[in-house]
């Protein structure tokens, strides 16, 4: 499995180097825009490099070759969830080195803090997206579940930096009920771990599905 993961890796080296590119721009475009502009493009990382990676497998016919070794269909399913995590700490590590290369360049980019509830944006929305994203291609293939995978990509990109602000700056949220009471009036150590469960959850119940689907399906 690990193999499988480091390979996923080299194969986009290239990418991963235009990914800290990415975040500048994203950084330089959602200027002044409060958490807008960490949260979109820890997805938009998230979402290129999972996606190049499942491009590379559809275009060397990765899958067909690696269903034909002696490697279990849950090895394959389990290393795409193990790289998603380790793209998701690229994103977030590219952005801070981005701050950092800002600052030190003293370009007049207007910087914005991250805050605890900007990073758990990030992760519910990546986790969400791949919760989805990755079901539907251990399903359909790369090629069937793409457009799909483009939509949720957008939704996830808007919809978790707008949750975000709503939860950072909405005063009257203890109005809404006791889960946005909660999320408003929860320290950070507590709103944490209620993420952490909820996506733990989520993680699980989609690599299970995922597992399912792949062993079904047919080459």
């Amino acid at each position: 499995m690990i193999n499988l993961i480091i390979k996923d890796i080299l194969v986009q080296k290239k990418t991963i180097l235009i990914s800290l590119v990415y975040t500048i721009f994203f950084i330089f475009t959602f200027q002044g825009m409060g958490n807008v502009g960490f949260v979109g493009s820890v997805v938009a990382i998230v979402y290129l490099l999972l996606n190049t990676s499942l491009a590379y497998d559809d275009k060397n016919k990765s899958e067909i070759m690696l269903n034909s070794l002696p490697i279990k269909r849950e090895d394959i399913v389990t290393a795409k969830y193990v790289s998603v995590l380790l793209y998701l700490t690229i994103g977030i590590s590219f952005y801070f080195i981005s701050t950092l290369l800002i600052k030190l360049t003293m370009l007049p980019i207007q910087l914005n803090t991250v805050t605890t509830v900007d990073i758990i944006s990030s992760m519910i929305s990546v986790i969400l997206l791949i919760s989805i994203n990755l079901p539907l291609f251990f399903k359909l293939g790369y090629i069937k579940s793409k457009m799909f995978s483009f939509i949720l990509f957008f939704l996830f990109f808007f919809g978790a930096a707008s949750l975000a602000g709503y939860l950072k700056n909405n005063k009257i949220i203890g109005t809404s009920g006791l889960l946005l009471d909660f999320l408003y009036n929860g320290s950070d150590i507590q709103i944490l771990l209620f993420f952490i469960v909820i996506v733990f959850i989520l993680a699980l119940v989609s690599y299970g599905v995922s597992i399912i689907l792949y062993k079904n399906r047919e080459f």
